[in-house]
């Protein structure tokens, strides 16, 4: 048996949602249900999108590890040098090049002196 005052408020609802005094209500209640399904569209496109964003950084960072992985190879195999060895070896260039000045200025004075020796 149905609840006598559900049965007897039925007309009370039906009276108070059609009367002009309630448009605001109907007027929100019809709003409602779509801002709604809106929300959940909204959701659901955040959800969407942040998945993509996800899957786009694990890409960049698969990309990035190939072309690291390439990039070394491709160096191992080309008989290029690492910068610390050509650090050193340029060091040592330079090292050399003093000496060789000095050397060669050497040589000069001796050359010199050896010609004065000649004249005497």
């Amino acid at each position: 048996m149905p609840n006598s005052a559900v049965v007897a408020n039925a007309p009370l609802r039906q009276s108070i949602a059609s009367g002009p005094a309630n448009a605001d209500i109907r007027a929100y209640i019809a709003m409602e249900k779509p801002m709604q399904s809106q929300n959940r569209i909204f959701d659901d496109i955040a959800k969407v999108a942040g998945g993509a964003l996800s899957a786009l950084g694990s890409l960049k960072q698969e990309v990035e590890a190939t072309v690291r992985d390439r990039l070394e190879r491709f160096m191992a195999e080309g008989n290029f040098v690492r910068r610390e060895e050509f650090d050193v070896v340029q060091a040592m260039a330079a090292t050399a090049r003093a000496e060789q000045e000095k050397l060669a200025a050497r040589v000069a004075e001796l050359e010199r002196a050896l010609a004065a020796m000649k004249k005497l």
